[in-house]
């Protein structure tokens, strides 16, 4: 099977199974195939396959939870589950599933690779321990289960050898190879700052590989990203800016070489990597990596996609979360407008107002998307602006980040970015990173950013 379809093949299968984050890999790193969310956890998913296959001796149909990025969990409201699908044996290397998902009742606290699951039997008192988790625990290992089920006519056949896993991993690093050669030489640095870090990032192209190189990136003195999701962000993006069918593949990390110095914060310890701002360092991340890319790589005109996608989690009393994602419109590509938030999306059921209504003691005033900026010769598609008043008393979690300034960069538009604005009575009040207390009548606007747009 070419690289091609074995993508196609593991993409369909990770849809219909409805994983949010999933990595599939060999029991030698291979990384087969990656859908992240927003690119964070692909390479943090990764690190966790590596992790629970060097500290235990795994077998089939048994899982292993984490949930710290320093040793490749998500982090933040959300926890990762490992499953060795198939054994390594002299003919075939073993097949592993990580897959990530949201846990809210989890926010605030770490745990490293514990069995979750062995011989057929649950770890029930991690899952006591877990408490309200637990479910949102045994759904994912449920959605695993009717993954496995799809992959197992395959595990056995020549998709999974080890002579067609290696001509696969040869092709791809070939095409990537080839494509290489193709794009300009020479070297070409950009450089962004968040407020409160420094991002410096230097891209050398040969016409062989594409070095990264993040000397002078400050220290972390709010944001923080483990190395792994780093490496992970990095060749997902230039996977996707270069149009490469495969996300994450072995071969990326011989072509797609990265040098982050310790003690920046693209390079976190493990005691910062749990931070709750790490979505925040990811989109500051992508910016500068998809600046870098935008100057090197001018073939064709794009905006610069903001990726301040707006997130947040509601807190009532005796409720379950409510964490959603509003995402930003996309960036103007080749002179055409970017596509607003509504073109994207339209139809999404977890945007339907009903369903919010029934659910949770809101009333949803106003759902349009938000005005242009109009700054730009070609903007950016458009964000939503939710606007709810809420019906009892609870609490919202704001994860923000700050625009972008982005040095000597005559390309990129200012844009419009996320935000949370809470109104109480005739006041306006301030919102913070971190929980924010609602009172009834209190309304409240959630939203999403605009795309980035040409000059």
């Amino acid at each position: 099977m070419n690289p091609g379809k074995l993508d196609h093949f593991l993409k369909t299968i990770s849809e219909e199974a409805g994983f949010e984050s999933a990595v599939w890999s060999t029991s030698g790193g291979q990384s087969l195939w990656a859908r992240s969310l927003d690119g964070l956890e692909g390479g943090l998913l990764t690190q966790s396959i590596n992790i629970a296959t060097h500290y235990f001796p795994m077998k089939s149909g048994d899982g292993v939870l984490l949930k710290d990025p320093s040793v490749g969990g998500p982090g933040r409201g959300r926890m990762a589950i490992v499953r060795c699908i198939k054994e390594t044996s002299d003919a075939f290397p073993g097949l592993w599933l990580a897959t990530a998902f949201a846990a809210p009742e989890s926010r605030g606290f770490k745990l490293p690779p514990v069995p979750l699951r062995q011989n057929g039997e649950w770890n029930k008192p991690l899952l006591e321990a877990l408490g309200p988790s637990a479910e949102a625990i045994e759904k994912e290992w449920a959605r695993q289960d009717h993954g496995v089920r799809l992959a197992t006519a395959e595990v056995s056949t020549h998709l999974w050898n080890a002579k067609a896993l290696q001509e696969n991993s040869s092709r791809a690093k070939q095409r990537m190879t080839k494509q290489l050669g193709e794009i300009p030489e020479g070297d070409v640095s950009f450089e962004l700052s968040t407020g409160t870090e420094t991002i410096r990032v230097l891209l050398q192209s040969d016409g062989h590989d594409l070095r990264f190189d993040f000397a002078g990136t400050s220290p972390g003195k709010k944001l923080f990203l483990p190395l792994s999701a780093t490496s992970g962000l990095v060749r997902a993006l230039v996977r996707e800016w270069l149009q490469w069918p495969l996300i994450m593949d072995s071969a990326c990390a011989d072509l797609i070489p990265l040098s982050v110095p310790n003690g920046c914060f693209l390079n976190a310890q493990s005691k910062d990597s749990c931070d709750e701002n790490l979505e925040e360092a990811a989109s500051w991340l992508k910016s500068a990596v998809e600046g870098v890319l935008h100057k090197w790589d001018r073939r064709q005109l794009r905006g610069l996609t903001n990726y301040f996608d707006l997130c947040a989690t509601v807190k009532f009393s005796g409720l379950p979360f409510w964490e959603f994602r509003l995402p930003s419109g996309s960036p103007a590509r080749d002179t055409h407008e970017g596509t607003s938030f509504w073109r994207q999306r339209l139809g999404a059921k977890e945007f339907s107002i009903e369903d919010l209504e029934a659910r949770y003691p809101v009333r949803i005033l106003k759902v349009s998307e938000r005005p242009s900026s109009g700054k730009a010769k070609v903007n950016g598609g458009r964000g939503l602006l939710l606007q709810v008043q809420f019906l009892k008393d609870a609490e919202v979690l704001w994860e923000g980040g700050r625009p972008a300034k982005i040095k000597n960069d005559k390309h990129q538009n200012p844009f419009e970015n996320c935000d949370v604005q809470i109104r109480r009575g005739e006041e306006d009040l301030k919102v913070s990173n971190g929980w924010n207390k609602i009172l009834k009548d209190d309304v409240v606007s959630f939203l999403s950013g605009s795309g980035g747009g040409l000059l």
